[in-house]
């Protein structure tokens, strides 16, 4: 018989394999079914064995996790908005045992409206995190869904651990969502009347505010309201509710007074706002200006 003996799979030395001289009493000769004679014993006999296994290290690749639960949500902005950058939390998941790669990452491309810093990392260490190199946010520069996937490349470094250079791994996404809005943008016509009556008469005429911007699901509704008239202006009717984008309001009607003869002018005064809180969601509405009817 031999015995022998095996360390760890991982570090396997010189003379880690041991060997016994061992002697065997277990010759015999049998003449059960020949001479029918018995068995009688033979003598022993030793062997040797002798041999050189040569050192060997065995090591695992980086394991990358990324951390962040998905998808990354950022919600709604309005367009120009700044938007706070998420990190991206990425994991060297392998045991610190000392037989572990170390793990590089850098971001690469990126669909829909997400934008990366273009950041990276190299050698993160079994087991250690990462949450500050790379950064997740979207473009607001122009309305519309903002959802997308950010690509993030991986590789696992055997510098300073196993020796034996890179080896590219699965790159892995993470998913996005956000939306962009815009304001909404007031349009108003006629913007001027010219009037002809006599004294008495009643002289109106219907003016039309409405909401220009794209009817696209991205943008604010608009909230006009009569601030006042001077001069010879009069109006009547009220513009009534919020005018989603691509819709209009004929309520509100502008006149001249005639209750005496001469020529007559005025201003007619509308205050416009762009109201997100059936669109954007935000409250906090946006002054856009005020437009005006001159009579």
């Amino acid at each position: 018989f031999f015995f022998f003996k095996q360390k760890t799979a991982y570090e396997i030395y010189q003379c880690d394999w041991s060997s016994d001289v061992c002697s065997s009493d277990l010759f015999a000769s049998d003449g059960t079914a020949t001479s029918g004679l018995g068995v009688y014993g033979l003598p022993s006999q030793d062997v040797g064995v002798s041999g050189t296994i040569l050192t060997a290290t065995v090591w695992r690749l980086a394991n990358p996790v990324i951390n962040n639960t998905q998808p990354v949500a950022f919600g709604n902005y309005r367009e120009g908005d700044a938007v706070a950058a998420q990190a991206v939390s990425i994991t060297n998941d392998v045991p610190d045992d000392g037989f572990s790669e170390g793990l590089n990452a850098s971001a690469n491309g990126t669909t829909g409206g997400v934008l990366t810093n273009g950041g990276s990392f190299s050698l993160l260490a079994a087991a250690q995190t990462n949450a500050t190199d790379i950064t997740l946010t979207i473009d607001t520069s122009v309305a519309g869904n903002k959802g997308g996937v950010a690509t993030i490349d991986f590789e696992s470094d055997g510098t300073g651990t196993s020796g034996l250079g890179i080896t590219p791994l699965a790159s892995q996404g993470v998913n996005v969502t956000g939306a962009v809005y815009r304001l909404a943008e007031a349009s108003v016509v006629p913007a001027s009347m010219v009037m002809h009556a006599r004294v008495g008469d009643t002289v109106q005429q219907m003016v039309m505010v409405s909401n220009v911007a794209a009817s696209d699901g991205y943008s604010e509704e608009l909230s006009a309201n009569l601030i006042g008239s001077s001069g010879d202006a009069i109006t009547s009717g009220a513009i009534g509710g919020l005018i989603a984008a691509g819709s209009s309001n004929s309520d509100l009607m502008v006149g001249v007074d005639t209750s005496s003869a001469g020529v007559k002018s005025g201003v007619v005064t509308l205050g416009m706002e762009s109201d997100g809180s059936n669109t954007s969601g935000f409250t906090n509405n946006v002054n856009l200006g005020n437009q005006l009817v001159t009579v």
